[in-house]
C-alpha cells in the first residue's frame, strides 16, 4: 500500500454478518453456503447498488459497505432486512439468511483494496450489538438521521467494546417486518421517553432510607461499644493464654482488624446494606 493510493474520506459504514453461520455450516454446509449466495444476489448486492453504495469485500458470512449518505446506508440496511425477514416468513428456501448490521459515521482510511480505521471498527461491533435481523446504529448516525427518518428508536446507552478505547452510543432501529418485535419497546425520535431513563428509587424505599454515606455521632458511639462488646466475649478463646489479652479483646475479633470491624458495623447500623431484592438491612426484621 503506497502513499499514492491511500486516501481518507468521512462515509457511512455498514457492516453486517450473517447470523450463526459457524452453527449452520457445520449442520448444513451446502444449504449454508446456498444461503449466503442467494442473499448476496438477490438481496445485498442490488440493494447496495440501488442506493449508491460500495460493498468493500464479502467475508465469508458478511460483507462490508461504505455510502456517500448517512441516510443512503440507514435506508440500504432497512430494505435488506425487510427483504430478508420476507424471505424468512415465505421460506422459500430451506435455509434463509439472516443478518445483524451496524452503522458507523467515521472517518476512514481508503486504499485500493479495503477500508481502515476506528470508523471501520466502531461499526463491526455496532453490528455485533444489533439482534438478529436488526440494526444497530451509533450515536452520530442517530443525530443525523432522527428528524430525516421516521422510525422507531430504542436507546442502548454507552457500550464499552473491544478494542475501542472510549465507551460507544448505541442506537437500535426498529427492523421493518421482523415477527416478534413489540413497537412499544421502540419510541419515535420526538419521544420524550426514547433516551434510558435513570434507575428510580425502588418502592419500599423512602428519602430517610437512601440518604447520604454520612453516618450520625451516635451510630458510631454504638458500632464502637457493639464493637468492644464482640471483643470480649467473642475473642477470648483465640487470645487464652497470651499477655494483655484483656487489651487484644476488646479491639479484635478472632483476630479481625477493629476498622475494618468499625466500617461493617457501622455500614450495619447505619442501614446501608441491601440484599439482592433491594431491602435495607434494618428492613429485615
Amino acid at each position: 500500500m503506497t502513499d499514492a493510493a491511500v486516501t481518507r474520506r468521512l462515509v457511512a459504514i455498514l457492516a453486517a454478518d450473517m447470523v450463526n453461520y459457524t452453527g449452520q455450516m457445520h449442520a448444513d454446509e451446502d444449504a449454508t453456503i446456498k444461503a449466503w449466495h442467494t442473499a448476496r444476489r438477490d438481496v445485498i448486492d442490488p440493494t447496495v447498488a440501488r442506493h449508491t453504495g460500495r460493498i468493500v469485500k464479502h467475508t465469508g458470512d458478511g460483507f462490508l459497505a461504505e455510502f456517500s449518505t448517512i441516510a443512503g446506508a440507514v435506508r440500504c440496511a432497512l430494505e435488506m432486512q425487510e427483504a430478508f425477514a420476507e424471505h424468512k416468513l415465505n421460506a422459500k428456501q430451506d435455509l434463509v439468511a439472516e443478518f445483524r448490521m451496524g452503522i458507523n459515521l467515521g472517518d476512514i482510511v481508503v486504499d485500493s483494496d479495503d477500508i481502515h480505521g476506528d470508523g471501520v471498527n466502531i461499526a463491526a461491533r455496532l453490528e455485533a450489538l444489533a439482534e438478529p435481523g436488526g440494526i444497530c446504529i451509533s450515536g452520530d448516525v442517530f443525530r443525523q438521521i432522527r428528524n430525516k427518518l421516521d422510525l422507531g428508536y430504542r436507546s442502548l446507552g454507552e457500550k464499552q467494546v473491544k478494542n475501542i478505547a472510549e465507551p460507544i452510543v448505541a442506537w437500535l432501529i426498529a427492523p421493518p417486518g421482523k415477527p416478534g418485535y413489540q413497537p412499544a419497546e421502540f419510541h419515535a425520535a420526538n419521544d420524550p421517553n426514547i433516551f434510558v431513563s435513570r434507575p428510580k428509587n425502588k418502592p419500599d424505599q423512602t428519602p430517610a432510607e437512601t440518604s447520604s454515606d454520612e453516618i450520625s455521632p451516635r451510630k458510631r458511639f454504638a458500632a464502637s461499644l457493639l464493637l468492644i462488646i464482640l471483643g470480649i466475649f467473642g475473642g477470648h478463646r483465640y487470645y487464652l493464654g497470651h499477655k494483655k489479652t484483656g487489651v487484644l479483646m476488646t479491639i479484635t475479633v478472632g483476630g479481625a482488624g477493629l476498622w475494618y470491624l468499625y466500617d461493617v458495623i457501622t455500614m450495619l447500623i447505619g442501614g446501608d446494606m441491601e440484599d439482592k431484592e433491594g431491602r435495607k438491612v434494618k428492613n429485615w426484621f
